[in-house]
């Protein structure tokens, strides 16, 4: 075997045994992945390469390149667009963030658009490096920050470790576990079965859960259980995630309260 056909099966291997490990483990991060993005970069790399010392004579890796960066081109203006939509409607606050990092992105992806079709490849190819790095600064200061408090378990347990008194119990929806076990270095019990949920709330110590506001409610839904009997109190709300306790808080604050109807 040629010693470049062994480097590109290297390569191939290399990228596919961590990112097909990582699609079936249970528990993933995106950090997991980030060895992949050395691979791909080398890939993309020789095909780039490829590409401009044969651009002249065409073939199967001309037109590749030619058909994926138009493809490119469209995948961002549409993901731009439907990340706009996105955030209107599920982060208002990131929105302003989004359009700004898109103005930046488009900007350099026109130029590097108009570099490409006027067949001057090598810039095209480094204004699309170029957009992407003044695109990662209003993404990394204005929307990731505000994300972060939605799509992570952060502020919610920095939250709890201030409420929380030793020897007290945690339970978790079961999408919550993985963060909530990192940030607060507790192990939460598993809710995901509702009766392990309604057995856990009905405990007779104080208890602290988080999971959506909406299966709270269905904690006294008749229709549902008829077996949780205590009040309960949401705490502390963010996103879709909130803390809920069975015992009235310390300081009596709260932002709303549950009971079984009598």
């Amino acid at each position: 075997m040629k010693k470049g056909n062994k480097s590109s099966i290297f390569i191939i291997v290399w990228f596919f045994v961590i990112f097909g490990f990582f699609t079936a483990s249970s528990t993933k991060l995106p950090t997991y992945i980030f060895p992949c993005f050395i691979s791909l970069a080398i890939i993309v790399g020789v095909l780039l390469d490829d590409f401009l010392k044969k651009v002249s004579s065409g073939g199967y890796v001309t037109r590749g390149v030619t058909v994926s960066y138009y493809i490119l081109s469209a995948v961002l203006l549409f993901g731009w667009v439907g990340a706009a939509i996105y955030a209107k409607l599920d982060f208002p606050s990131i929105l302003s963030g989004v359009v700004v990092s898109g103005l930046f992105l488009a900007f350099g992806g026109l130029l590097s658009l108009v570099s490409f079709m006027r067949r001057a490849y090598l810039s095209a190819f480094a204004l699309v490096v170029y957009s992407i790095m003044i695109f990662l600064c209003p993404l990394g200061a204005m929307i990731l920050p505000e994300v972060e408090r939605y799509e992570t378990s952060k502020e919610v347990s920095a939250k709890l470790l201030a409420v929380m008194k030793p020897g007290e119990e945690l339970g978790s929806a079961s999408n919550y576990l993985a963060g909530l076990a990192f940030y607060t270095g507790k192990f939460p019990v598993d809710l995901d079965k509702h009766h392990v949920q309604t057995g856990f709330m009905n405990s007779e110590k104080r208890i602290w859960a988080v999971m959506k506001e909406k299966n709270r409610k269905h904690l006294y839904d008749p229709n549902i259980t008829k077996t949780y009997v205590k009040p309960s109190y949401v705490i502390f709300e963010i996103g879709k995630r909130a803390i809920i306790t069975n015992e009235l808080p310390e300081d009596g604050r709260f932002l709303a309260r549950g009971e079984k109807s009598k």
